[in-house]
């Protein structure tokens, strides 16, 4: 087995990516398959780690992924100001 690295990650993630491209260009609707492998994923993570530490490994994931957005947007502004 691999290690854990974020270089993994990144690659998983791409394969994840190029998985999810496939399902939609074979007709599937997009939301249908996000849903989907999301179901998949929290099913799996309940498996592997319980419901209360999924719980809190989603939220914590979620939280972060929110302040990325928000951080996002409040350079917006700025990158249009000085262009």
């Amino acid at each position: 087995m691999s290690a854990d690295t974020p270089e993994i990650r990144t690659e998983l993630n791409a394969a994840w990516r190029a998985v999810s491209q496939r399902l939609i260009s074979c007709g599937y609707a997009r939301s249908a398959v996000v849903e989907t492998m999301m179901g998949v994923a929290l099913a799996d993570l309940d498996e592997l780690y319980g419901l209360q530490e999924s719980t809190h490994y989603i939220l914590k994931t979620r939280s972060a992924r929110r302040k990325a957005v928000e951080s996002e947007i409040a350079i917006e502004p700025k990158k249009a100001a000085y262009g």
